[in-house]
This record gives structure tokens, sequence and C-alpha cells, in this order.
């Protein structure tokens, strides 16, 4: 019950899970502890933390159970906290790293836009040398096609 939460991986979240929903099975220790203060809980919960299994079972049987619910009920509190942080820090990196990508898509749809614009220019070129000889200005258009790939390569692009 004392363990401390590992890296924010998927297996860690789900054991963190289990663990979480182990201890919710043990007991529900709020009903138990209406009318105790937060920060009373906190303190038995602290002092149980502190204590080992032997000196635990030294204590009085009345004080012994309300430390360790109390104990419990902070445990089960901090779980959650500990499985929401782990949660957001996955979330986090997953986030990083779609922007990543979304990065790099970018630059790459960059690159092409860039060259599928050269090739424009160059059609548009063409078209101002031969403003009226449609046959002239076809020939020369396919020539600056075929010079860049041909019309499958810009297609695919």
């Amino acid at each position: 019950m004392k363990a401390s939460p590992r890296q924010a991986t998927l297996m860690h979240l789900r054991e963190w899970l289990d663990r979480l929903t182990w201890l919710e099975a043990i007991l529900a220790p709020q009903p138990l502890l209406t009318g105790i203060a937060h920060t009373k809980i906190r303190q038995f919960a602290a002092e149980a933390n502190a204590l080992e299994v032997g000196d635990m079972r030294d204590i009085q049987p009345p004080r012994r159970w309300s430390l360790l619910r109390c104990f419990l009920a902070q445990t089960q509190v901090q779980t959650r906290d500990q499985l929401v942080e782990m949660f957001l820090k996955r979330r986090q990196r997953m986030t990083t790293a779609a922007h990543e990508h979304l990065h790099e898509l970018q630059d790459q749809h960059r690159d092409l836009e860039e060259q599928m614009l050269a090739v424009f220019a160059e059609v548009l070129d063409e078209a101002l040398l031969f403003p009226e000889d449609d046959p002239a200005l076809g020939e020369g258009v396919r020539h600056i096609l075929t010079t860049h790939g041909g019309v499958a390569t810009l297609r695919a692009l």
C-alpha cells in the first residue's frame, strides 16, 4: 500500500488502475470517517504510514482500526490523484507527439506546394511566350511536365 507510481506508461497506468480497484475493494472507509476532520485523517494516515506491521500490532484494536481506516482512505485518495497525474502526463506526451507529427507533415506538404508552384510558374511563363499558339503552348507544357517527372508524378504529388 506504500508503493509509489512509476513512469506514466500504459502498462503502469493499468497497474495503478488495478491497484485502485484493489484498494477500493478492501473497504470504503469514508462512511466510517464522517465527522472526523480532514486534517486529522491525514495525521492518522501519516502516523499509520510511519509504523511497521509489528508496531501496528502493538497498538490497541480501536486505535489501530482508526489508523488503518484513515491510512486506507488517504491511500485511496492519493492513488486516485496519482492515477490522474499519470493519465495527464501520458496525454500530454501523446499531444506533443501529435504536434511534432503535424509539423513534419506540414513541412512535407510545404515542399510539395513549392514544387507544384514552381511547375505552375513555368507553365505560366510558357503561356506568356505563346499567347495565341495553342499547339506550341501544349507542346511547351508537355515538355515542362516531362522535365519534372511527367503527368503521373504530378498527379502523385
